[in-house]
């Protein structure tokens, strides 16, 4: 049986808003829910990252009692306690417009970065602290600018990659290039591509960052046949272009999220439309952008896939919305795949009566996940058993034969050192990743008796940047999380 633990988390005094967070009924694959109020569908999370210092950054709107849309951003640990909660506009001039969060990451430093837009199509990057402190807005596309900016990345400390498209009349018809620009934490243009449309529109809305600096963008491309299929283009460090590919049915392919794998290519989630049905899909990419497989789910029902991501144990664990046959309301959905796509385990969250959503997905530092999104007011966060959909571990808390410690030192040089409590006899299988999930080095592969175990890890040779080490005893696997500095 799996063991499942409840939190209720308390807002901490002289946050925003001070509304209670909400601790739902658990599931046993749930470890802790959190429920955000808000004041209606505006109220979303749409992004989330696990932070330099162990815990979590969602990000997304808020709509307050004022009827204004704010920028919103919560920090929050891996027991579900919120540490800052925080909302910004990036027009004091007019703070009813409408404001929409474009993407979410953080340097290296910590400060975190926020890409933003409002309706009056003025674009923002936000840079909070530590703390969630504003400490600066660059405002790098402004309303008269024929730019639209739909998702950002860091690229490094200092320089920023955001993308979209671009709007051009020609002989008095609008066309909408594909279209991507480098910029500077203020807002400097430093370089920019753009590609001509298909037919009449084409746009990026994805970006994934690759270990070797450069760049996959994925987005939606206009055809003679009026269907919009997807269209990727991979980049190097300086923005130059790859390769460029198409791919699409007979329906509007919208992609949603593009990530590396651990093989060199790319897993990207996405839905196909057509009139009033939704189908998700997630569709696997070799490292030139050609078809391995694609998965499809819910045969007779209506799903979307806004969130992909690669798991340590080779699967991949997605987010998005299913609505039942019987149902017009969509539930908070996460599923666990293996390497080919084929669903291991499925989880839904939702009452029937409102609408949830499940909008972004990541494996956590203790290997769990952790899901945002939103209900039909409220913004929702979700942690996940690590366990939940592993393969070929039926149940791992009650019968691991160690406990895993925390690397020390963390952060760390050049050389850590990893250490353990085996607490019975058993064959040891000690891996390093990197933070797409690659194996980097085997460090332990040897049968081990009771008692304690300690590794050094060298370093040395590796890039800077965020580590995974897992441990595998006969069939328990435990992972943790752990940082390289240069």
């Amino acid at each position: 049986m799996k063991t499942k633990r409840n939190f209720l988390a308390i807002l901490i005094p002289g946050l925003l808003f001070l509304n209670p967070v909400i601790s739902l009924a658990q599931n046993p694959d749930t470890l802790w829910t959190l429920k955000l109020p808000g004041n209606s569908w505006q109220t979303k999370l749409m992004y989330v990252i696990s932070t330099l210092d162990n815990n979590y950054v969602a990000a997304g709107m808020h709509y307050t009692e004022e009827t204004q849309e704010d920028i919103w951003a919560v920090k929050f640990n891996a027991g579900g306690e919120i540490i800052w909660n925080k909302t910004y506009h990036t027009d004091q001039s007019q703070p009813w417009l409408v404001e929409d969060t474009r993407g979410l990451a953080e340097l290296s430093t910590g400060e975190l970065v926020i890409f933003a837009a409002n309706q009056e199509y003025k674009h923002y990057m936000i840079f909070p602290d530590t703390e969630g402190n504003l400490t600066s807005i660059s405002n790098y596309v402004t309303s008269e600018d024929p730019y639209y900016v739909y998702a950002g990345a860091v690229v490094d400390d200092n320089n920023l990659l955001v993308a979209g498209e671009n709007a051009v009349n020609i002989d008095n018809n609008w066309f909408h290039y594909s279209w991507y620009r480098k910029l500077d934490s203020s807002g400097n243009v430093i370089w920019e591509r753009s590609f001509p449309p298909v037919r009449w529109q084409d746009t990026f809305n994805c970006i994934g960052k690759l270990p070797d600096g450069g760049f996959i963008f994925a987005g939606s491309s206009d055809t003679p046949n009026n269907y919009d299929e997807i269209l990727l283009v991979r980049t190097d460090a300086m923005g130059d272009t790859l390769w460029t590919r198409h791919w699409g049915t007979t329906a509007f392919d919208h992609p949603q999220e593009i990530v590396p794998t651990p093989d060199g290519g790319f897993i990207l989630a996405a839905t196909k439309s057509y009139m009033s049905s939704y189908k998700g899909f997630l569709l696997k990419l070799d490292a030139s952008g050609n078809e391995q497989w694609m998965q499809t789910y819910n045969d007779y029902d209506q799903d979307e896939i806004h969130s992909v991501k690669p798991t340590l144990d080779g699967g991949f664990i997605i987010a998005g919305e299913h609505i039942p046959s019987n149902s017009t309301r969509s539930n908070f959905w996460v599923m666990k795949t293996d390497q080919q796509g084929n669903k291991i385990q499925s989880f839904e969250l939702g009452n029937g009566a409102d609408f949830y959503r499940g909008r972004r997905i990541l494996q956590g530092d203790d290997g769990s996940y952790i899901a945002v999104g939103q209900t039909s007011t409220d913004g929702l966060i979700v942690k996940f058993s690590p366990y939940f959909g592993t393969l070929g571990i039926e149940d791992p808390i009650n019968t691991s034969g160690f406990s895993i410690s925390q690397n020390f030192p963390n952060p760390f040089s050049e050389s850590t050192t990893i250490s353990w409590m085996t607490k019975s006899p058993g064959h040891g299988v000690l891996k390093i990743f990197d933070f797409i999930g690659r194996e980097v080095r085997v460090l332990t592969d040897e049968s081990q008796r009771p008692g304690e175990h300690k590794v050094v890890f060298d370093a040395r040779g590796l890039p800077a940047g965020i580590y995974f080490y897992q441990l595998q005893l006969n069939e328990t696997i435990e992972a943790r999380k752990m940082i390289l500095l240069k």
